[in-house]
């Protein structure tokens, strides 16, 4: 018998996807069929016929045909094509003249292509090229299609420049991670730095003999984009450690380089840092980008840090300073004080004996300052001359007394100083300090809430702080969230400050209150207005009342740190923690003194001890509308200094000076006028040796000479 024969034929050789087509089919000496191949295809069929099909993909169907004589079979296949996609890109989308690019494309669901602009008129669907060096700018197009659906096509441009621009972002290095040492030191991280922006910065690129070509002041992520920038010239960049930014301008200056000695202001005196290193431009790209970081200055074979190449110092300052002015700013955006200078040298020092600063040798007393002012500078760099309201900070970098540019404690706590000066009432005595101490509750309070403001920056209750110890400088870390023994607890020690603090803040902690909330009582209506010297306790009953949720929380965090807080006002009516003295000694805080009342206090103090717990002891004075005689009964052969910390202004004020306003009595004095009529005032009363200055000199000059008892009592009395 003869075998079968068998044809298959579809309508259509290409088809859009999802699209119909019709199959048809016939056969000899078959008497039985079989589809295959394709949805809707499948199974027995009659020996002739057709029948419309869905295509979804491009599919091959299949006939297959039995007789007596055999077995055959037929196929036909249909594309299903999608619409058709094409990209072409360039390596460059600008590039300077006379150089190539490379053009690359591809596409999907096309069967051919063809250049339209600067390809061949036939290229492969996909592929790559090399231009050839281009002078003017150009355009590259390709269209590409299949047998269903219309062209596509795709296009790039080339723009051809003279010149190219180049982006800068300012980095400096800072120590990495600490290491414990064979003998059981921290030692900082200086062979591993850890490389940060430094936002605000001032950048420049100068031509070879120095001179500017452009300068701009970076944006928060430190960059800066140069354009016009031309291939053939070599330039340098340099960062000069100053920044501005919403009106805050910041400079670090090199105070043992005087530009000009006969100048006697800092800004006129001394310079910003000014680091400059080489570019080497790409000859090819218009759009260039560079990092131009300050190195930290370790010299890996003595393994120790060079101070001729510790560049990156002035840039840590800079990037500290400016996150403590934003993060402040964030939470009472007012206006700022126009200008702060720092004065950092790598051998900058504190420890001299002198009360005179030695600005141009970097020689002071204490090793890091805030200033709102100094005396003008001789000839010579010492701060001698006539005062200048001008705002300083001044900080170590001597590797045998304190490297203050690196860890933020130093650096944000005198910025903080700045900030309390500039931006919220505050009563800061200054003076020497340390951490063991019994305090002046005023200087409790301004020098305690600047230790807390690291830990609030950096968002860590780990600061460090780098100085030397057995000849290699180590990493003192304080953490702000355990408890430090060797320091005396209690609202007379500054420490316990930034300890309450971090309690309050701590992300992992109980509280958790925000940093702008922390921050809120210091500028709200209720500080600006108290009647109080800045004081532990009014913090602490404003920030309750305003978030009264947290009250109970953050009377038991003071508890712990031996401060009353839980019922008490902002006067410390209540506390009764004595801290290192007796009760006639220390308590009450604040004395009130009444119309035709007298009370004594007293006070304790050796000469020039300036600021430590009950130098002062303070009257908060209450008026009526009866004009009032202050009297002061001094102990014979010393004298009383006393001071107005606070008065009321009212409609019938009469009073004598102002806040700050400061009187030397001895024997039995009286101040007529002290007090204003129907109001509340503040005065602190001790002995004038004791409370004037630091400077002996200084002290004897105001007070006379004369040495003070340990204690000494004053009848104060309003008549």
């Amino acid at each position: 018998m003869p075998a079968p024969t068998v044809t298959l034929t579809a309508s259509v050789a290409d088809i859009k996807i999802n699209g119909s087509a019709t199959l048809n089919w016939s056969s000899t000496n078959a008497t039985s069929c079989s589809a295959s191949g394709g949805t809707g295809w499948s199974g027995g069929v009659s020996t002739s016929g057709s029948q419309s099909v869905a295509v979804g993909s491009t599919t091959t169907y299949s006939l297959s045909c039995t007789g007596a004589g055999g077995t055959n079979s037929a196929t036909a296949s249909i594309t299903a094509w999608g619409q058709p996609t094409v990209t072409v890109a360039s390596s460059d989308s600008e590039i300077l003249s006379g150089n190539p690019v490379n053009i690359q494309w591809a596409s999907t669901n096309t069967k051919s292509c063809k250049g339209t602009s600067g390809l061949s008129d036939a290229i492969n669907t996909s592929g790559s090229l090399t231009t050839p060096n281009l002078v003017a700018a150009s355009t590259y197009s390709l269209e590409c299609s299949n047998p269903v659906w219309p062209a596509t096509t795709a296009s790039v441009s080339v723009a051809i420049s003279t010149t190219y621009k180049l982006l800068v972002t300012a980095k400096y290095e800072e120590p990495g991670v600490s290491t414990r040492g064979a003998d059981g030191e921290n030692l900082p991280g200086f062979s591993t730095p850890i490389i940060r922006e430094i936002p605000f910065v001032w950048v420049e690129v100068l031509r070879s003999d120095g001179s500017s070509v452009a300068g701009a002041y970076a944006n928060p992520a430190g960059q800066v984009i140069f354009s016009g920038l031309d291939p053939a010239i070599a330039y340098s960049l340099a960062l000069q450690s100053k920044t501005r930014q919403n009106g805050f301008d910041l400079w670090v200056v090199n105070n043992k380089s005087p530009i000009d000695k006969t100048k006697d202001t800092v800004r006129a005196r001394y310079a910003p840092y000014k680091d400059r290193v080489a570019y080497e431009a790409d000859k090819k790209k218009a759009n260039q980008t560079t990092d131009l970081v300050a190195k930290i200055g370790w010299d890996s074979a003595t393994q120790k840090l060079d101070d001729r190449k510790r560049v990156s110092a002035p840039y840590a300052i800079l990037r500290d300073l400016n996150e403590t002015q934003i993060l402040v700013s964030s939470v009472a955006p007012t206006s700022i004080s126009p200008s702060l200078t720092v004065l950092w040298t790598p051998t900058n020092k504190g420890g001299s004996t002198s009360f005179v600063p030695d600005f141009d040798i970097g020689l002071v007393r204490s090793g890091g300052f805030f200033n709102s002012g100094y005396s003008r500078i001789d000839t010579s760099g010492k701060s001698t001359g006539a005062f200048v309201e001008d705002n300083i900070i001044y900080l170590s970098g001597d590797q045998a007394f304190e490297l203050m540019e690196f860890g933020g404690f130093v650096t944000v706590h005198e910025i903080w100083h700045w900030i309390q000066k500039s931006r919220f009432r505050h009563t800061r005595l200054g003076g020497e300090h340390n951490f063991s101490e019994y305090q002046d509750l005023r200087l409790v309070w301004s020098e305690g809430f600047a230790d807390a403001m690291p830990p609030l920056v950096r968002k860590s209750a780990l600061i460090s702080r780098f100085a030397p110890y057995n000849g290699k400088v180590v990493d003192n870390v304080f953490d702000y969230s355990k408890d430090i023994p060797s320091n005396p607890k209690g609202w007379f020690q500054e420490l316990i400050v930034p300890r309450l603090v971090w309690s309050i803040y701590d992300p992992t902690g109980t509280i958790k209150l925000s940093t702008a909330k922390i921050l809120e009582p210091l500028f709200s209506p209720e500080w600006a207005s108290g009647k109080w010297p800045t004081n532990l306790w009014a913090y602490g009953k404003i920030l309750k009342d305003k978030n009264p949720s947290a009250a109970t929380a953050i009377d038991a965090a003071a508890a712990a740190l031996n401060i009353t807080l839980a019922g008490n006002d902002e006067w410390g009516s209540t506390e009764t923690v004595l801290g290192n003295l007796t009760q006639a000694q220390t308590l009450p805080i604040f004395t009130l003194l009444s119309p035709g009342q007298s009370k004594t206090v007293c006070s304790v103090g050796a000469p020039q001890q300036y600021n430590k717990l009950s130098n002062s002891r303070f009257f908060r004075v209450t008026g009526d509308s009866v004009g009032r005689t202050l009297r002061v009964t001094v102990p014979t052969g010393t004298k009383a200094l006393i001071k107005l910390d606070y008065f009321e202004k009212t409609a019938t004020s009469n009073i004598v000076g102002s806040p700050n306003f400061s009187w030397i009595m001895s024997s039995d004095n009286a101040i007529t006028g002290i007090y204003p009529n129907g109001g509340e005032a503040v005065i602190s009363v001790g002995d004038c040796q004791v409370n004037w200055s630091e400077d002996p000199a200084d002290a004897n000059a105001a007070c006379g000479v004369y040495t003070p008892p340990s204690e000494q009592c004053f009848t104060v009395s309003l008549q």
